[in-house]
């Protein structure tokens, strides 16, 4: 047989010739080559060649995926014949067991079920081993959710998720432990605040998860335009602080400096015409009709872009405290007295659920923040040692460890039980009363 990887190599297998008994005990195999049969032995090879007679060939069906493999030889012959008349094909069967999934057929979302999630936000709590001292630490595991008490709101943990995340991008990657390294970090910026809002007609057609996503990214476009080599952060709001019971989508947008960059934050009314000009063209493509920027000719509303910038250290924290706020159970409430708030909750609940609400352009591009928990990164960036999940545990099993004294709170919602090393890795003395009361 012809070597198909080197045609000019040919090797031969051994002559097949009948044996005394007149019995031929060979069958020939999908490859056209004589084997024995089942059951009969006639010795060892002769050549090596013999020895590949059960190698699979070139044109072999892949074993491992031959369901794919099927498919496609279903499509040749599709494009062979025009029409598959051939019921019994070998691969008919295997396609016929194949279970596309019915979009009708999918779980659909139940509102007063993921309203009640917030009840079981902090049951569970998350246990980490440290890996240098030793300690194990536990971490309550949040539902994330905007009306959780817990959670959302001003100062929730969304919120505070929100701030660290900027605040260890303007620390070159690590996170300010309090308040005064927070300072200390936002001195050193300058901060120039866009504030882009949408025109209250038409407004209605783009309360969806995809209608939002246009007009952030029309935002986007008309940023990197003006702000190409800027360190960005940027929040949406689907509502506005007057009147939280209506849908008022608008994009604030921060441009961070650092001081002795000869960056102006002041801008010229040119400046800020030219922006009007380039978001009311991002708008009408998207769909928004009757809008115009300053220079324009045009007939129409006049889009609203406001600008403003700050200097002191906090007049920055305010800022970015602002621009990360999430929705809160405030909102929820506001939607269930007002008449028109059905639509505001299946927006904010239901559609925008998942949603990135703060994103990052410019030199901060890349930074794919969302609105979850992960427990191990947090822990180790508060920490400054790597851990080890362990587990969960109940927080009522926590609460005992805490009232046993075993158990020390380190930081917001964060607890630990100190190991027999330091982060040195030195040994730790302990106090002589825990270790009377251990015993």
């Amino acid at each position: 047989m012809l070597n198909q990887l080197s045609p000019e190599n040919i090797y031969f297998d051994r002559l097949i010739t009948t044996p005394p008994d007149g019995e031929f005990h060979y069958q020939l195999d999908q490859n056209l080559r004589y084997v024995p049969e089942p059951g009969y032995y006639d010795g060892p090879p002769v050549l090596p060649g013999s020895q590949c007679l059960n190698d699979p060939e070139p044109w072999d069906l892949d074993p491992a995926n031959l369901q794919q493999n099927l498919f496609y030889k279903y499509i040749d012959d599709i494009n062979d014949i025009g029409l598959d008349y051939d019921v019994g094909s070998p691969y008919v069967q295997p396609l016929a067991q194949v279970r596309i999934p019915d979009p009708s057929a999918m779980p659909k979302f139940n509102l007063s079920s993921e309203l009640s999630i917030i009840k079981r936000c902090r049951t569970a709590v998350a246990s980490l081993y440290g890996m240098k001292t030793g300690s194990i630490y536990y971490a309550p595991m949040k539902c994330e959710r905007f009306w959780c008490p817990e959670c959302g709101g001003k100062h929730g943990f969304i919120h505070e998720r929100r701030k660290n995340s900027a605040y260890t991008k303007m620390n070159h990657g690590c996170l300010p432990k309090n308040r005064a390294e927070r300072r200390e970090v936002v001195q050193g910026f300058l901060v120039g605040q866009y504030v882009f809002t949408t025109p209250e007609v038409g407004r209605e057609k783009f309360m969806t998860r995809e209608g939002v996503s246009k007009i952030y990214d029309a935002v986007k476009r008309t940023v990197k335009a003006f702000e190409p080599h800027t360190d960005i952060l940027s929040g949406l709001h689907p509502c506005g602080d007057k009147h939280p019971d209506k849908f008022h989508p608008q994009v604030h947008v921060l441009t961070f400096s650092r001081k002795g960059e000869h960056h102006r934050l002041r801008i010229t009314p040119e400046r800020l015409a030219a922006i009007k000009d380039v978001y009311a063209q991002e708008l009408r493509d998207i769909g928004f009709d009757g809008v115009r920027g300053p220079g324009e000719s045009i007939k129409g509303k006049l889009v609203d872009v406001h600008y403003s910038f700050a200097a002191k250290a906090n007049q920055v924290l305010h800022l970015v405290n602002y621009v990360t706020r999430p929705l809160g159970a405030e909102h929820l409430k506001a939607w269930q007295e007002s008449d028109n708030g059905r639509d505001m909750i299946d927006l904010c609940v239901r559609d925008l659920k998942g949603f990135r609400f703060i994103r990052y352009w410019g030199k901060w591009a890349g930074c794919k923040y969302a609105d979850k928990q992960n427990v191990i990164e947090e822990v180790q960036s508060f920490i400054n040692e790597p851990v080890k999940f362990l587990g969960h545990i109940h927080m009522a099993d926590l609460q005992v460890l805490i009232r046993a004294g075993d158990v020390a709170k380190i930081g917001r919602d964060l607890y630990a039980r100190p190991g027999p090393f330091s982060k040195n890795c030195l040994p730790q003395k302990r106090d002589p009363a825990k270790r009377t009361r251990g015993k």
